[in-house]
């Protein structure tokens, strides 16, 4: 991957986050819709009036069903216990380093018709399928994950024009991945 890294700052309550979207040079060059999206938001950044939006991770509990699946991709979380606040860096890294089909990383996405914006772990293209990743520590525990996931697939769908069947939405540790089922 020729990685190319942009920093966004996010006013969250009292404290700001740094986020580093990171992404593939080959956004300039490809027509495709997600391509697309990602070009635009890297040199044009996020808007304004989205910073203001709730945040994806704080909405209500939906009632999502998902399913349990072997993906090969988990092994790039693999190792990550002991990693402090680092766990996300490292899983992220892994895929920046290992992945071919590797779209973005802190991917920054929002939906003016819902208002909620958020960042998604890792973006991916596969068989001109676009996934979802979030990686979550314990995902067998998760509660808020299905949620959150299904929403990030609502923003990308808005973003792009594409129905969110389109789209695969995993979340996953080292030992688990789970499909949201639409």
């Amino acid at each position: 991957m020729n990685k190319i890294s942009r920093d966004f700052y996010v006013k969250r309550g009292e404290r700001e986050m740094l986020y580093q979207f990171t992404t593939n040079s080959d956004i300039f060059n490809c027509k495709k819709p997600i391509y697309k999206m990602l070009k635009e938001i890297f040199i044009k950044g996020i808007p304004e009036e989205v910073i203001g939006y709730q945040s994806i991770s704080e909405g209500e509990l939906l009632n999502i069903n998902k399913e349990r699946e072997e993906k090969g991709f988990i092994c790039l979380a693999d190792n990550y216990e002991n990693r402090g606040n680092k766990q996300h860096e490292f899983v992220q890294n892994n895929f920046i380093e290992q992945d071919d089909y590797l779209l973005g990383i802190e991917v920054p996405v929002w939906s003016h018709k819902l208002k909620i914006f958020g960042h998604i772990d890792i973006l991916r293209l596969v068989d001109n399928k676009i996934q979802i990743l979030d990686f979550k520590p314990k995902a067998h525990q998760e509660k808020k994950a299905p949620s959150q996931v299904f929403r990030y697939g609502v923003c990308i769908a808005e973003m792009i024009g594409c129905s969110i069947k389109d789209l695969e939405m995993y979340y996953f540790d080292d030992k688990n991945c789970f499909k949201i089922l639409l």
